[in-house]
């Protein structure tokens, strides 16, 4: 070997342990940043207060809703809202991140008759909102799913 080529040998090693340390930094730090976005929405969240959302109910309808939370310890209480009526929330718990609670409603049969409905509602918080799945059902029907997402309620 030349002495020329010989003298570059150290240089090129220097630069390649540069670069994979670099390389393993750059990785510690993605992973880190990772893990702390998931502690985030992980950890404990206060959901107290009030939020509102648009549902869309499966017979067409879209209403403002509004959502009045408020916690303690793993119980949730308040009130829902359903087709713009706020719901007394029965059963309601919040446990590792997951909120679920139901609420009734009246339902008029087409007979004139009436009959009790139960929502049920079950939720996640995700990055500052509250993402929810809502399934109504009677002795009589069950709809399909309806998914929408709560944000805090702004002072006006």
């Amino acid at each position: 070997m030349r002495s020329a080529d010989r003298a570059g040998l150290p240089a090129l090693a220097g630069r390649r342990r540069l670069t994979l340390g670099l390389s393993v930094v750059a990785a510690l730090f993605v992973l880190l940043a990772a893990g702390w976005m998931v502690w985030l929405d992980s950890s404990d969240f206060v959901i107290d207060g009030e939020w509102h959302g648009q549902v869309t109910y499966p017979w067409g309808i879209t209403v403002d809703e509004r959502f009045q939370f408020e916690t303690n310890g793993s119980r949730l209480a308040g009130y829902a809202g359903f087709l713009g009526v706020p719901r007394l929330i029965e059963g309601g718990s919040l446990e590792d991140g997951r909120i679920s609670f139901k609420v009734g409603s009246t339902e008029m049969l087409s007979n004139g008759a009436t009959q009790p409905r139960t929502h049920h509602y079950s939720a996640t918080f995700v990055a500052g909102r509250i993402e929810v799945t809502l399934w109504m059902a009677s002795a009589q029907t069950a709809d399909s799913a309806v998914r929408f997402v709560l944000e805090r309620r702004l002072s006006d």
